[in-house]
């Protein structure tokens, strides 16, 4: 998070922002053992998988999204456990961003948690 809040003043913003009454808070359940929050409001989109895992956008610094649906397969040799997901991933890129990688991305379990999340950022 310090990398994209930068300045005091950023950080001030974005701390008053989460806590304003106005701001959308999304919850879903990844699975059983773990929730997963969404807050978006007028200038951030900021994601919790865990304490020490997060992912941050500045909305107004974003050029352009691009949405993804990623399948993957694990396969545990000592067992030969096959386990197959997919993700739904979204790529931000910042305006001005020389990156030929996204500068952030989110990743959900669903693609319908993503359409939800995006739905609300096209309102804003």
């Amino acid at each position: 998070m310090h990398s994209q809040l930068t300045t005091p003043g950023e950080e001030a913003a974005f701390a008053a922002q989460m806590v304003d009454s106005s701001v959308i808070k999304i919850k879903h359940i990844r699975d059983k053992r773990y929730e997963e929050w969404v807050y978006i409001t007028k200038d951030y989109l900021f994601k919790n998988y865990s304490f020490e895992n997060t992912c941050l956008v500045r909305l107004k610094d974003v050029d352009h999204i691009e949405l993804s649906n990623e399948h993957y397969q694990l396969q545990f040799r000592s067992k030969g456990v096959k386990t197959i997901f997919d993700l739904s991933p979204v790529y931000f890129y910042y305006r001005g961003s020389e990156k030929k990688k996204p500068d952030q991305a989110l990743v959900f379990s669903s693609p319908e948690d993503r359409d939800d999340v995006m739905k609300i950022i096209a309102q804003s």
